[in-house]
């Protein structure tokens, strides 16, 4: 995702032509460019965390760049630090609810978990009986095969045959 971003940046800024392009006053304008950024789904610019994540892949792939192909980057390129502080902060809530909002809604809460667990419950007795009836079925089967093996061995028991004339 964020190379995707840096190609969009590079293509309205039109100053990112080529990896001579990058430079600190390039990551500048890129830090800027992110402030403006609006989400789609909520209309409301991007979060300080999607922007720092966003700023610190770059960061990742210019690094990493500098390491393993240092001949392609024409000069020092530095970042900003700390481009959003305390964007892990969290937010304070304007004010609190109500405390009779707030029983309501637990009260509201105790009756879905009342209905859940005599679902639950109804659930489980059907279960229960399912497993008794199926408990009950094997031990037929089981006394309906030794009744199949004694017939079989019986059927199978040697038999004397009677002796005939001797010749």
């Amino acid at each position: 995702m964020a190379l995707r971003v840096f190609a969009r940046f590079a293509v309205e800024d039109g100053h990112v032509l080529s990896a001579g392009d990058l430079t600190t006053a390039m990551v500048g304008r890129y830090v800027a460019w992110l402030d403006q950024q609006i989400a789609g789904q909520t209309n409301k610019p991007w979060s300080k965390g999607s922007r720092a994540n966003v700023l610190m892949q770059l960061r990742q792939m210019i690094d990493w760049t500098k390491r393993r192909h240092p001949s392609r980057l024409p000069a020092r390129i530095d970042f900003p630090w700390r481009s959003w502080p305390n964007r892990h902060a969290d937010p304070v809530p304007e004010k609190l609810a109500a405390w009779e909002d707030k029983l309501a809604q637990q009260r509201a809460l105790i009756q879905v978990l009342q209905i859940e667990e005599r679902r639950m419950v109804t659930e489980n007795a059907v279960l229960l009986k399912r497993i008794l009836e199926a408990e009950t079925e094997v031990e037929r089967q089981k006394r309906h095969n030794a009744r199949l093996i004694t017939e079989r061995d019986r059927a199978m028991k040697p038999v004397a045959l009677p002796r005939g004339p001797k010749s």
